[in-house]
């Protein structure tokens, strides 16, 4: 059975889009693993302090996700 973890940057997302993304991945693991598990698999996401996660070039934080989001 999987376990789907998923982690997103806090306040880049709304609850609607939360449930969405969480669905969404639940249904790509459902078409690999097949029906049964589609039906129920374990899925949660946690929410990353905004600056307390780091990338190589640049840093990413809250600000800098919704920017990169709205395509501006």
């Amino acid at each position: 059975m999987p376990l789907i973890d998923i982690h997103v940057l806090g306040g880049g997302f709304d609850d609607t889009e939360k449930a969405r993304i969480m669905r969404e991945t639940a249904r790509a693991c459902g078409l690999v693993a097949g029906p049964r598990i589609w039906d129920t698999p374990p899925a949660r996401m946690r929410e990353v302090k905004s600056a307390s996660r780091g990338g190589a070039d640049p840093a990413r934080a809250s600000a800098r996700a919704l920017t990169l989001k709205s395509g501006a």
